[in-house]
């Protein structure tokens, strides 16, 4: 039994289970007692630990990487690293790697699912490289794929720590040869085009269904990414669009200055292409002039670390060969002399031999020529007549078999399987029309043998592992999930579903389905309390609660409403549901926050009564309800002051206040005693003159 499984690291991360081992490290799945939460755990292995060197940079790197944040990366939550044991807490993510995808598709991905999962795993790239961080271990292996499609880039950093100073080129040193760049495998200093180099065999792999470089041993992988070809991606799967086999060559050109200069450089031809599929990219390749040079040197370090008797005995051959032994010299003299005579003799002579049968070939390949070319009979250079060339797709086989128009082309037909299609529909052709030919050429087509039915096995009970081998051999499509459930152990098929033609979930088990069709298998999980409840957060800045709520409970904030108050600006009011709750991991709640208050006060009523020689105060209110009281100056001009218990003070015959003696003839409201008053009052009391106390 591993000596980590059911030990707590550090206190925190209980141990539960091994799920991945590599040359570099171990990684557990474990339980984050302090966070409540599933999370993957990596560990670097005891023989690692003991390089200093290795221990120091994998302190760097790892503090380097836990600042990466984007969707398509998995994070890291926490980084340990003491005399006895580093280890890196990260992101447990529950899914299949793409390889394990890709192996069980047994096809070559359609060139859409191909840009589907580069462009993320690119956009991941794109993010690391700006934060200065290399993974120069790019590889279906290490990218995982969730239930949704979506896909994260593992093992950030960790690539770059597997060489030491000394490495030289053994199996376990290069355990990701089929997709390092060429830099890599010759030593060389690399950066971040050597990932672009990756992402380009990566893409070749998915769009042709097999690796562009195999051989029986890691060397041999390695002298072919430095000197060797990938076959033509469009010979391998001639279904690849042109524009599609130029991104994916310019990726993997041998060298660095010769492919995209950053991932998102790459992304852009991608967005080209997805705009207009038929779009042309212009590249020039230079070529590796002297490409053995970096094979001897991977060659050497690999005789170097081996020193098999082979090897030994070649060097020795090669130096025996070009020194006389001590015994014999004067035989093999003898001979080397005999031999040289022997060239002497066959260079004079060969070369006038050589050129007469020459001419010889010439003269006759002249007449051939001509014979041809006069020979109206010879078929090979008849003219034929020019035909345009029809369009086959989505008709019967059984009618253009029987159609006479088509007596001229010669049909080559090949049946698949197609849930699209109606069995016997043309579904494909090549070449594709508008296009003139000559009569007699040949049209390639598939026809559609319909949908492929398969039945589910019962794989209820199972291990993982065997219900992906039998659900392969059975042809069935299918997605991996996991869920508790205790009628089966962990790890064990729980279920197995399909969704009908409603969309309810149903079982499979013995169901026939179309082999395009995905079913989901149900893996059992262990059992995780994942009650909660709402944290107090009222009075706490917003980002401080958020991170109680989201981090530390596990709760999902559905919305943030912002409301006038006068707490400062981003103080939390509100939870909804209130504080101390009970709820579980996931469940929604709503904050309501302060945007804060500015303070707008505006005169309100006199509060003190007032006669017409004293001053009163006056109310001035906010919004808010926030409000203060003032002192307030009464205007001798303004009729409303001159009141005593409600009653106006202002005779209206002679327009002065009978209490201060004020006057305005605006004021007078009676002429009915006095004409002079009267000529002297004006007609309207709007204009109004300074008082005369």
């Amino acid at each position: 039994m591993d000596k980590f499984i059911d030990k707590r690291l550090d206190g925190r991360y209980l141990i539960k289970a091994l799920i991945g081992a590599g040359g570099m490290a171990n990684v557990y799945k474990a339980v984050d007692l302090k966070e409540n939460r599933l999370v993957a755990v990596k560990i670097l292995k005891e023989e690692c630990m003991k390089n200093e060197e290795l221990v120091r940079r994998f302190k760097n790197e790892s503090k380097a990487i836990s600042l990466l944040d984007n969707p398509h990366i998995v994070k890291v939550y926490d980084v340990s690293v003491t005399d006895k044991l580093q280890y890196i807490a990260m992101e447990y993510v529950d899914g299949i790697t793409l390889k394990e995808y890709m192996e069980y598709r047994k096809q070559p991905l359609t060139y859409k699912e191909t840009l589907h999962f580069i462009t993320q795993t690119l956009d991941a790239l794109r993010h690391a490289h700006e934060k200065g961080i290399v993974h120069r271990d790019i590889k279906p292996q290490n990218i995982m794929l969730l239930a949704d499609g979506n896909i994260k880039v593992m093992d950030f950093g960790i690539a770059r720590l597997s060489r030491s100073e000394n490495q030289t080129m053994t199996d376990k040193a290069i355990g990701s040869v089929h997709y390092i760049s060429p830099e890599q495998a010759k030593g060389d200093v690399t950066d971040a085009k050597a990932d672009i180099y990756s992402v380009g065999i990566m893409m070749y792999e998915m769009l042709a269904g097999r690796l562009p470089f195999d051989s029986d041993s890691p060397v041999s992988v390695a002298i072919k990414q430095i000197s060797d070809t990938a076959a033509p991606l469009r010979s391998v799967n001639p279904a690849v669009p042109e524009a599609l086999e130029a991104i994916t060559n310019r990726a993997m050109a041998k060298e660095p200055g010769e492919r995209y200069q950053s991932a998102g450089e790459m992304l852009a031809d991608i967005e080209a292409f997805k705009r207009n599929p038929s779009v042309k990219f212009e590249y020039d390749y230079l070529k590796d002039t002297d490409p053995t040079r970096y094979i001897d040197k991977v060659v050497n370090k690999t005789a170097r670390t081996s020193k098999s008797p082979s090897s030994q005995s070649g060097r020795s051959r090669t130096t025996r060969s070009s020194r006389p032994s001590s015994g014999g010299g004067s035989s093999a003299a003898a001979k080397r002399k005999k031999k040289n005579s022997f060239s002497e003799i066959f260079s004079r002579y060969s070369l006038p031999v050589l050129a007469g049968v020459a001419l010889a070939f010439a003269v006759a390949a002249s007449i051939l020529v001509v014979m041809i070319f006069k020979t109206n009979a010879n078929g090979l250079f008849a003219e034929r007549e020019d035909l345009e060339l029809p369009n086959l797709v989505n008709r019967m086989w059984s009618d253009v078999k029987n159609d006479a128009s088509l007596s001229n082309f010669v049909i080559n037909v090949d049946e698949v399987y197609s849930a699209d299609y109606e069995a016997g529909t043309i579904i494909y052709q090549s070449p594709k029309p508008p296009k003139t030919v000559k009569a007699g050429s040949t049209i390639n087509i598939r026809v559609s043998k319909g949908a492929e039915i398969v039945t589910v096995p019962n794989i209820i009970g199972w291990t993982k592992e065997d219900a992906q081998e039998e659900l392969e051999n059975a042809g069935v499509t299918y997605i991996m999930r996991s869920r508790v459930d205790s009628s089966v152990a962990v790890g064990q098929i729980c279920a197995v579903t399909y969704l009908d033609s409603n969309g309810a979930e149903q079982d499979a088990t013995h169901q026939q389905v179309s082999a395009s069709q995905t079913i989901t298998v149900y893996v059992s999980k262990e059992e995780i309390d994942t009650s909660t409840s709402v944290p107090t957060v009222i009075g706490l800045d917003v980002n401080d609660a958020y991170d109680l709520i989201v981090n530390k409970h596990h709760l999902t904030i559905g919305s943030i409403e912002t409301v006038d108050n006068t707490a400062p600006a981003g103080t939390v009011l509100s939870i909804t549901p209130g504080e101390n709750t009970q709820l579980n991991w996931g469940d929604v709640v709503t904050l309501q926050v302060s945007s804060g208050h500015e303070h707008s006060y505006v005169e309100s009523d006199i509060i003190t009564p007032a006669t017409c020689t004293q001053n009163g105060k006056r109310w001035y209110r906010c919004a808010c309800g926030d409000a203060y009281e003032a002192e307030y100056a009464a205007d001798l001009n303004d009729v409303s002051v001159h009141t005593k218990d409600g009653v106006s003070t202002i005779d209206p015959k002679t327009g002065t206040c009978s209490q201060c003696g004020a006057h305005n003839d605006a004021w007078i409201t009676d002429t009915s005693s006095s004409s002079s008053s009267s000529s002297s009052a004006p007609a309207s009391s709007s204009s109004s003159q300074p008082a005369t106390p």
